[in-house]
C-alpha cells in the first residue's frame, strides 16, 4: 500500500529530521492528517503451512501493528500491541526478506505476568525437502493411484453400497475390464481384515474410502497443508505462543528492513500579496510489509543508524570429520614415537641447489605436524641453517628461496637428546610450485 502523508510544517534542522504522523486519533486533540491511498496491498488470510503443526490446531489470532518509525537508510521499527486470554497463540506474517532482520532483533514481553512459551515460523525449505520429513512417500504430484499405494498397510473402511469392509489395505492395481463393449481400466483394492480375510473391492465414484488411524489422517493433513503452502511461498508466519492466565497485553518489537521513504514539496502562492505564501511537504511512504497499517502511529525520521543483515532464517551445518571403523584387532601395543624418543633434540643442515653449490638466503621455517610454525630462520653465507632445544616430536621443513621451488619435507622424528641433519637440494623453478618429500624414519629401539 503506497500512501501519501501530508506534512502541514517543514523546520529544517542541521542533523536529523523527525516528522511524526498519527494515525487514526487515540486520544489526541490534534486533527488527523490527510491521507490519500493510491494502491492497496490485499492482507494474507490464508494460512501458511508448517512441517510441525498439525492440521487440528485452531488458527493463531493476528497481532495488530500499532506503531512504526521509518528511517532514510532503509530500514523501519515496529510495534505490535493485543491481547491475550489464557494460553492464546498468536501470529505475525512476514515476507521472505524480512524474517533475518526479525530474528536479529525480535523482542517479544507478556506485560502481565505471562510466559512466553515459544516461537515458531514456517520452513523455507523446498517442498521436496519438506514432503521427504512425512512418512507417506507422497510427491508434489499425485494422482489417486499413487495416494493409495502410499497408503499400503493403513487400516481403511470401505463402502460400497450397504457393503462395509474393515482391514489394512494389501495393494492397488489396475485391471482392464470389458463392459458392454467397452474396456475400462479400474483399480482394484485388496484389503485384509482383522480375521484374515482377503477381499478386493473396485475403486469406483460410487465407493466411499476412510482412514481408520488418526495419525495417518495427521500425515495427509500434514501433506495438504504443504501443498498449500506453495501458494504463498513469499509468507513466512511466525507464531507466538504465551501461557498465563485471564486477559494480558503482549507485546512485540523488531527491526525489518523497508523502503526508504522519499519526500515531495510544493509552494502554495497566496491571491492576496499581503498574505504569506504556503510550503507544503508530502512524505512517500511505500507499505511492502505482510500486513495494511490501520491505526498506526507513523513516524518518519530522516536520522542513519547503521544496520547489517544476517542469514539466521537459514538452517546452518557444520562439517565434521568422518571416523573410519577399525577393520582388524592390533596385535601389538601401540607405541608413540614422540614419546619413545623422549628429550630435547635439535636439527641442522646445508641448503643446496641442484649442482650441489650452497644457497645463502633462503627462508627455512620449522612446522608442527599439525602445519602451525616452532621457528624459522634464514640459511648463512654457506647455506648452514639449525634449530636447537626442540621437545620430541614429529615436525614438517619448509624451505623457500627466490628462483627455486617450494621444498616441503614431513616426517622428521626428533628427540632422545640427538642431533640431526638433514640437507635440502632445491630444483630451479617458481616459488608457487611445491616438492614434496618425505623423511626417513631413524630406528627406535623400543626392547
Amino acid at each position: 500500500m503506497r500512501t501519501y502523508h501530508s506534512i502541514v510544517s517543514i523546520v529544517a534542522i542541521f542533523g536529523a529530521l523527525a516528522i511524526s504522523t498519527p494515525g487514526a486519533p487515540q486520544k489526541k486533540s490534534a486533527s488527523p492528517q490527510p491521507v490519500t491511498k493510491t494502491a492497496d496491498s490485499a492482507p494474507a488470510t490464508s494460512t501458511a503451512a508448517s512441517g510441525s503443526r498439525s492440521s487440528e490446531e485452531p488458527a493463531a489470532t493476528k497481532l495488530p501493528v500499532r506503531r512504526v518509525i521509518l528511517y532514510k537508510t532503509g530500514v523501519g521499527y515496529f510495534e505490535h500491541l493485543g491481547h491475550v486470554r489464557g494460553n492464546e497463540a498468536v501470529r505475525i506474517d512476514f515476507t521472505s526478506g524480512q524474517l533475518n532482520d526479525v530474528l536479529q532483533s525480535l523482542t517479544v514481553l507478556d506485560l502481565n505476568g505471562g510466559r512466553i512459551s515459544g516461537v515458531n515460523y514456517n520452513s523455507e525449505a523446498p517442498l521436496s525437502e519438506r514432503l521427504g520429513t512425512l512418512r507417506l512417500p507422497l510427491e508434489e504430484k499425485t494422482d489417486l493411484s499413487k495416494f493409495y499405494g502410499a497408503l499400503r498397510g493403513a487400516r481403511l473402511q470401505i463402502r460400497s453400497g450397504t457393503a462395509t469392509i474393515t482391514g489394512r489395505l494389501l495393494s492397488v492395481e489396475r485391471k482392464t475390464r470389458v463392459s458392454g463393449g467397452t474396456t475400462l481400466e479400474v483399480d482394484l483394492a485388496t484389503v485384509v481384515s482383522d480375521s484374515g480375510e482377503v477381499r478386493s473391492v473396485e475403486l469406483t465414484p460410487a465407493v466411499s474410502v476412510q482412514l481408520a488411524e488418526s495419525d495417518v489422517t495427521h500425515e495427509v493433513g500434514q501433506y495438504l497443508h504443504l501443498l498449500a503452502s506453495v501458494r504463498q511461498e513469499d509468507l513466512r508466519r511466525m507464531t507466538v505462543a504465551t501461557e498465563g492466565t485471564g486477559d494480558r497485553q503482549l507485546y512485540v518489537s523488531y527491526i525489518s528492513e523497508v523502503p526508504i521513504w522519499k519526500t515531495t514539496y510544493r509552494i502554495v502562492l497566496p491571491r492576496k500579496s499581503s498574505d504569506e505564501p504556503l510550503l507544503q511537504g508530502w512524505a512517500i511512504v511505500d507499505n511492502t510489509v505482510g500486513e495494511d497499517w490501520n491505526n498506526v502511529e507513523l513516524s518518519l525520521v530522516a536520522g542513519a543508524p547503521q544496520s547489517f543483515i544476517q542469514q539466521l532464517s537459514q538452517p546452518l551445518y557444520g562439517r565434521r570429520p568422518v571416523v573410519p571403523l577399525a577393520s582388524g584387532g592390533q596385535l601389538t601395543p601401540q607405541t608413540h614415537e614422540g614419546a619413545m624418543l623422549g628429550g630435547l633434540a635439535a636439527l641442522s643442515g646445508r641448503v643446496l641447489d641442484p649442482s650441489g653449490a650452497v644457497v645463502p638466503g633462503a627462508q627455512v621455517a620449522l612446522l608442527s605436524e599439525s602445519g602451525e610454525e616452532v621457528g624459522s630462520t634464514v640459511s648463512d653465507g654457506q647455506g648452514n641453517y639449525s634449530f636447537g632445544d626442540l621437545s620430541a616430536a614429529v615436525y614438517r621443513l619448509k624451505v623457500e628461496k627466490e628462483g627455486f621451488k617450494v621444498s616441503m619435507f614431513y616426517g622428521l622424528s626428533l628427540g632422545g637428546g640427538h642431533e640431526r641433519t638433514q640437507d635440502v637440494s632445491l630444483e630451479l623453478g617458481s616459488n608457487t610450485s611445491v616438492v614434496t618429500v618425505v623423511a626417513s624414519t631413524p630406528t627406535v629401539n623400543t626392547s
